[in-house]
This record gives structure tokens, C-alpha cells and sequence, in this order.
């Protein structure tokens, strides 16, 4: 995969993990009063979605994605790239923590219920944070001037 179809491979992922957060949200957001078993079926549904293509984002950018040119046009910005990938390993510990949670909990469980959703809304929350710190890094990397003469 060269640079340009990788950048398209991750801005395509990027959409599909901002829509899937975005139901998964609004799903989450209130726990219904009755149908908790079709409810609990599509959260678990749209979790998974967001679990795998997040997996899959976080792996890319790890492998293939921009994080060895940042650190290669700008080492100085090495530790913040380290910093990333190892909120890359929580946030993968997060995902599976409530992946291996989610299966036993039961629709009359409402303690258990609310505290998954708050869990989940952790989860989507710390992410949107790393991708616009993830951002930020990329403008300072390959954007900024460094102020050297040439």
C-alpha cells in the first residue's frame, strides 16, 4: 500500500469508527424502559463493529501508518509518538475489558447495564481525544516550522 492509498485507507476507517460512534452513542445514551433484550442486542452489535475497525485502525497506523515519518521528519516529536502507541495499548485493554464483559450482562441487570454504557462512553470519549491529539501531532510534524535556516 503506498502513501496516498494508506492516507484514503485511514481517513475511510476514520469515517466508519466517527459513524459507528455516533450510534453508539446515541444508542447508549439512555438505557430504554422496556426492550432491554433488542437494546442490549444492538449495543453489543455496534460495539463489536467499533472494536474491530478500531483494532484495525490502531494496528495501521502502528504498522504502516504515520507514525515512523513522524518521528523520521521530526525526531524530537519521538517521546509523543511513544506516548500514542502506548495509549494505543490501553485504549486496546479498555476495548477488551468491556468486549469480555459485555456477554454477561443481562437485561435485568441495571446496575450493570448503566455502568457498561458509562464504560463505553469512556471509551469513545478518551479515543476522540487521542485522534485530535493524533492530529495535532501530525500539523506539528509535517506543517510547522522549525525555525532552522536552510
Amino acid at each position: 500500500m503506498n502513501a496516498q492509498q494508506l492516507a484514503a485507507w485511514i481517513r475511510e476507517e476514520q469515517e466508519k469508527i466517527s459513524g459507528i460512534t455516533r450510534q453508539l452513542m446515541e444508542k447508549i445514551s439512555i438505557v430504554p424502559r422496556i426492550d432491554h433484550d433488542r437494546w442490549l442486542t444492538d449495543v453489543r452489535t455496534l460495539f463489536e463493529h467499533y472494536r474491530a475497525h478500531t483494532i484495525r485502525h490502531i494496528a495501521l497506523e502502528e504498522q504502516d501508518g504515520y507514525l515512523t515519518p513522524v518521528t523520521e521528519a521530526r525526531p524530537f516529536l519521538s517521546k509523543e509518538v511513544d506516548r500514542l502507541q502506548h495509549e494505543h495499548r490501553e485504549m486496546i485493554r479498555l476495548i477488551d475489558a468491556i468486549h469480555r464483559d459485555l456477554p454477561g450482562i443481562q437485561s435485568g441487570d441495571f446496575l450493570l447495564l448503566r455502568d457498561i454504557c458509562h464504560r463505553i462512553q469512556d471509551v469513545l470519549q478518551y479515543m476522540e481525544h487521542h485522534e485530535r491529539e493524533e492530529t495535532l501531532l501530525l500539523m506539528s510534524a509535517f506543517t510547522d516550522d522549525t525555525g532552522e535556516k536552510d
